[in-house]
């Protein structure tokens, strides 16, 4: 069973989406988005779209923008680290 998901940089597929179901487990999910506002290869409003069609489900989401492009960097990693700790 999947408790978590850690997404950098990404974007959640609208063929994806009709087979998703709201349901309890789903609201159990634990979800850590990040993604850079430079962002030239998936740009950040992937991320934006992905955080509300997210929060919509209930999921417990935790949000990240950075001022970086398509990469991870030592404030992305710390606060991912944060995350999985808590």
């Amino acid at each position: 069973m999947v408790t978590g998901i850690l997404a950098f940089s990404g974007r959640i597929l609208q063929e994806i989406r009709p087979l998703v179901q709201q349901n309890a487990p789903l609201q159990q999910l634990k979800v850590y988005i990040s993604h850079g506002t430079q962002d030239n290869t998936l740009p950040v409003h992937y991320a934006r779209e992905a955080k509300e069609y997210l929060l919509n489900l209930e999921v417990h989401l935790t949000y990240n923008e950075q001022n970086i492009g398509h990469q991870i960097n030592s404030q992305v990693i710390s606060s991912m680290i944060n995350w999985l700790q808590a």
